[in-house]
C-alpha cells in the first residue's frame, strides 16, 4: 500500500466515484456507482488492488487477454498451434466473450461436455481441458481472476480413442512390393524405403523428414531434428525427443537402398514438403490393397510390435523419457544393451513377418530384413 497518493472523488456528471492512479507510466480509472463513502472506499480499493498486485481490468474480455497469452505460447512452446486450434474451436465459442474475472467452473465444464456431445475421444477432450486451464492460470498470473478450475471433470464414458496399426498381412505386403500407381502407370514408389524405416524404428514422421546423411554414425543413429508441417525445422516435439540409438540390419537396409536412389541428397529419406509424402503413402496403401493409417501410425505400428520389450528400452528408443547423455561420459555403458535392442527388434519383425509367409516369401524376407539383398 501507499502508492496511491490521491482518493476518489464524486462525479455528479456521471453518477460514480472516480480515481485516476498511474504506474510504470500507464494510466488506469477506476469507478464505483455505489453512493456514500462505501462507493469511494470500493473505488480506490480496485485501484489499491491494481496498483499494489499488477492486476488488470476484471472485465477484460477472454479474447483480449488470449492474444497475450498465445504470443507467450509461441515463444515457450512448439505444440501452440495445436492450443490455438482448440482455443478457436471450443474455448472461445464458449469464453471468448466473457468477462476474465467472471470465469468459473460452470463455463470450462461447458466446453469439456461440447467436446463430448460432438464425440471427440477422451484423449482429445483432454488436451482441451489442458489447454482451457492454462489459459486460466495465465488469467491468474495477471490477476484478472481468482478462479481455480478444480471442480471439473471429463465424462467417465468418453470415448477412447484408437490408434491404427499395419496389420502383419499389411507389413508383408510393405516389405514386398515397392511398386505403386503414379498417373496410371506402375512405378517404383520413390519413398518405400521411409516407408519401411518408420515402421522399423519407430521414427516420428518429422524426425524422418530431418535425418540427414551425417546423422549416422557407423549402426547408431543420433535423432537430432525435426521438421513440422510448416517445414521449418525443430528440435522435436519434446526435450526428450533428441536420441540416440542402435539402427537394426533390416533398418540399415533400408537406409542404404534409399541412398543409393538418392547418392547426392544432404538428407537421409526426404527432402521435399511434408504433405507431398502422405500424397504418395496413400496411393502406395490404395495400389497395395493395404488399410490406410497416417504415418504416424507407421510410429504406433513399430510400438505395438515391440511391446514385449522392457518399458526402459522402449523408452529409449521412441523418445518417451530422459536417457543418458549419448554422447557425453557414460556413452561406452550402453553399446552392449544398444545392440541387444536392435537384435531383439530384428527378431521380432521377422517373427511378425514369417507367420504371415509361405516357405518361398519366409526365405526372401529373411534376405531382405537381414540385410542380404
Amino acid at each position: 500500500m501507499g502508492l496511491r497518493t490521491n482518493t476518489a472523488v464524486w462525479l455528479d456528471k456521471y453518477q460514480r466515484w472516480q480515481v485516476n492512479v498511474q504506474r510504470d507510466g500507464e494510466r488506469r480509472s477506476f469507478c464505483s456507482s455505489i453512493q456514500g463513502r462505501d462507493g469511494q472506499r470500493e473505488a480506490n480499493k480496485k485501484a489499491d488492488d491494481w496498483l499494489d498486485r499488477g492486476i488488470m481490468n476484471p472485465n477484460i474480455r477472454c479474447e483480449k487477454i488470449y492474444e497475450m497469452f498465445l504470443e507467450e505460447r509461441k515463444k515457450k512452446v512448439l505444440s501452440w498451434r495445436q492450443d490455438d486450434s482448440y482455443w478457436r474451436c471450443w474455448i472461445s465459442p464458449v469464453i471468448g466473450k466473457k468477462k476474465a474475472g467472471s470465469l468459473c467452473d460452470d463455463h470450462i465444464q461447458t466446453i469439456i461436455d461440447n467436446a463430448y456431445t460432438a464425440g471427440l475421444s477422451k484423449k482429445t477432450i483432454m488436451d482441451i481441458k489442458a489447454a482451457a486451464v492454462m489459459f486460466v492460470k495465465y488469467c491468474r498470473r495477471k490477476r484478472v481472476t481468482a478462479y481455480v478450475p478444480d471442480e471439473v471433470a471429463i465424462p467417465k464414458n468418453a470415448r477412447i480413442g484408437e490408434r491404427k496399426i499395419l496389420q502383419p498381412e499389411d507389413m508383408v505386403k510393405l516389405f514386398v512390393s515397392d511398386k505403386t500407381l503414379f498417373k496410371g502407370k506402375v512405378v517404383t514408389d520413390p519413398f518405400v524405403h521411409s516407408y519401411r524405416f518408420m515402421v522399423l524404428t519407430g521414427c516420428r514422421p518429422g524426425e524422418l523428414y530431418g535425418l540427414e546423411r551425417t546423422d549416422r554414425s557407423g549402426v547408431l543413429l543420433h535423432i537430432r531434428r525435426s521438421i513440422n508441417e510448416s517445414n521449418k525445422v525443430t528440435k522435436g516435439k519434446n526435450e526428450n525427443a533428441i536420441r540416440t540409438f542402435q539402427l537394426t540390419k533390416s533398418a540399415i537396409t533400408e537406409w542404404d537402398a534409399q541412398k543409393k536412389l538418392t547418392p547426392f541428397s544432404r538428407k537421409a529419406f526426404y527432402d521435399g514438403k511434408p504433405k507431398a509424402m502422405l500424397r504418395y503413402w496413400k496411393r502406395y496403401c490404395d495400389y497395395n490393397r493395404i488399410p490406410y493409417v497416417t504415418l504416424y501410425e507407421l510410429r504406433h505400428t513399430f510400438v505395438s510390435a515391440i511391446k514385449e520389450l522392457p518399458e526402459g528400452w522402449l523408452k529409449q528408443l521412441i523418445g518417451h523419457s530422459k536417457i543418458m547423455d549419448s554422447y557425453g561420459t557414460y556413452g561406452h555403458a550402453m553399446k552392449g544393451e544398444r545392440a541387444l535392442m536392435a537384435n531383439r527388434i530384428d527378431a521380432i519383425f521377422q517373427d511378425i513377418i514369417n507367420s504371415e509367409q509361405s516357405p518361398v516369401e519366409i526365405s526372401v524376407l529373411n534376405n531382405v530384413l537381414s540385410g542380404s539383398i
